[in-house]
């Protein structure tokens, strides 16, 4: 095979990633991750989260587009259960940092989860104005999918599918939308520069 064949083979296995392997990596996440503890013993993680699911889906995607373009993936290895053992790392991982924040962590000093009702109505309301004012400066068609995607908790494909969007469009649209969240919440000193 020439370096164009090449080329072109892993271009059309870039291109076909999301659509082809999307759903079976989003599935596998909600049907729960395998793993042994120390002491021999066998858990299963799941996914709970429709967000994090595609979050986690994304990110591996982004994991495997990168070696697909750096030339370090092997283009004639099946592409899915690849995919979805690197979905199953870092879901593992994220649920580890997760359980680690919560063992070293001083709950009584802790803020309330995200959604949680504050105990202080005065920070509850100020978390509300500045939802909403974030909210007010989308665009419609960003307010919708924030909406079935962050709020109702709808997958990309049924978003997209009442939206009648393809998930691409979607997907692009939910990253802007964390993008301007950074933004906002950045501008107003709620988060630090990284």
């Amino acid at each position: 095979m020439n370096r164009d064949e090449t080329a072109a083979r892993r271009a059309a296995l870039a291109d076909a990633l999301y659509p082809e392997h999307a759903v079976a990596v989003l599935r596998a996440l909600r049907a729960g991750v395998s793993y042994r503890t120390a002491d021999g013993g066998r858990h299963v993680y799941r996914v709970e989260s429709a967000f994090e699911a595609e979050d986690v889906c994304h990110e591996a995607m982004a994991v495997v587009l990168r070696q697909i373009g750096s030339g370090a993936f092997q283009i004639d290895r099946p592409v899915r259960p690849y995919l979805i053992r690197i979905a199953a790392h870092l879901a593992l991982r994220r649920a580890r940092r997760a359980h680690r924040e919560v063992l070293h962590g001083d709950a009584a000093n802790e803020p309330p989860e995200a959604g949680a009702p504050s105990p202080d109505p005065a920070v509850s309301s100020e978390r509300d104005a500045l939802v909403r004012a974030f909210r007010a400066g989308l665009a419609e068609p960003e307010r919708a999918v924030l909406a079935l995607t962050f709020e109702e908790g709808e997958s990309q494909a049924r978003a997209a599918e009442q939206l009648g969007l393809s998930r691409d469009q979607v997907y692009r649209t939910m990253t802007r939308i964390r993008a301007a969240a950074v933004r906002f919440f950045r501008e107003r000193g709620l988060l630090d520069d990284p």
